[in-house]
C-alpha cells in the first residue's frame, strides 16, 4: 500500500482538560482550538464521541462550523470535547480529523495527575499533556471590571473573598479551568475568560460550610441594589456558586 506523508500546518491546538457541572461533578474531555482565527467570535468546532467497549475512545474533530449570525470580531474557534465522567483508569484514544488525519494515543486518568499521550499527533498541536485534578474545598472565578465606575467594587469584592478564605497552595500546572505559575499567580482558561478586564482568584476553604460565607459576599457584590453591581463568575469543587 502507498504510505502517505502529512506535511501541511496543524490545523488545531489540543489540551487535556475538565469540566465541572454546576453541582462540582467532573467531566474529562479536550479542548480544542483553532490555530488560525476566523472572521467572527462565536464559531464553534464540530465533533463527535463514539466509545468502543469499556476502554476505546474515538474522538472525530468535523471542523469548525460558521454561525448563523457572525458576533464579534474575528477569533479562534473553540470547543470543549466531553467525554463524560471516566472512571480512573487508561483509555485507548483514537482522533480523527475529518476522513483523512488518523492519531492513536493513550489517555491516563488518576486520583491527581492525568495525562495524554498522542506520540505522533496529524494535524493538531498538543498544548497540555498534563491535567492535574482540583483538589476538594477550593473556589476559583472571575470578577468582572470592565472600567473605572466597578473598579473600586471589584478590588473590595476580592478582598472581601480573601478574608473568608485561605491561600490556596497549588502546584504550578494545568487545572483545567486555570493555570498556576511556578508563582503561584493563575491566569484563566480561555473557556472562562471573559471579553472585558477582570480580576482572577483561586482560593481555598477551611471546609465545606464556608460557601455560605462565600455565598453572602457574592450575592452583596452582585445586588442591583448597589451602586455598581458586579458580574461575579465563581465555581468550585462543590459547584457554581
Amino acid at each position: 500500500a502507498p504510505e502517505f506523508i502529512y506535511t501541511a500546518a496543524p490545523e488545531f491546538n489540543l489540551a487535556l482538560s475538565a469540566l465541572r457541572d454546576s453541582e462540582g461533578m467532573v467531566n474529562y474531555g479536550l479542548w480544542v482550538e483553532s490555530i488560525d482565527p476566523y472572521p467572527a467570535s462565536n464559531y464553534t468546532i464540530l465533533y463527535s464521541v463514539q466509545f468502543n467497549g469499556s476502554n476505546e475512545i474515538v474522538v472525530d474533530i468535523l471542523g469548525a462550523q460558521a454561525p448563523n449570525l457572525p458576533q464579534g470580531g474575528p477569533s479562534k474557534a473553540q470547543a470543549f470535547v466531553d467525554l463524560g465522567r471516566l472512571a480512573p483508569g487508561s483509555y485507548a484514544l483514537k482522533l480523527n480529523l475529518g476522513n483523512t488525519l488518523h492519531s492513536e494515543g493513550i489517555l491516563y486518568l488518576s486520583g491527581m495527575q492525568n495525562t495524554l499521550q498522542i506520540p505522533d499527533a496529524k494535524g493538531i498541536v498538543i498544548t497540555n499533556s498534563v491535567l492535574l485534578n482540583i483538589p476538594d474545598h477550593m473556589v476559583w472565578g472571575i470578577v468582572e471590571n470592565p472600567g473605572e465606575p466597578s473598579k473600586d467594587a471589584a478590588e473590595h469584592c476580592i478582598l472581601d473573598l480573601k478574608a473568608a478564605s485561605l491561600e490556596h497552595g497549588l502546584s504550578a500546572g494545568f487545572y483545567g479551568d486555570f493555570t498556576m505559575s511556578g508563582v503561584g499567580t493563575a491566569f484563566p482558561n480561555a473557556r472562562i475568560e471573559p471579553a472585558v478586564p477582570y480580576i482572577f482568584f483561586v482560593r481555598r476553604l477551611q471546609a465545606a460550610a464556608d460557601t455560605a460565607g462565600i455565598k453572602n459576599i457574592l450575592k452583596n457584590y452582585r445586588s442591583p441594589q448597589q451602586a455598581h453591581p458586579l458580574k461575579v463568575h465563581c465555581y468550585s469543587t462543590l459547584g457554581t456558586l
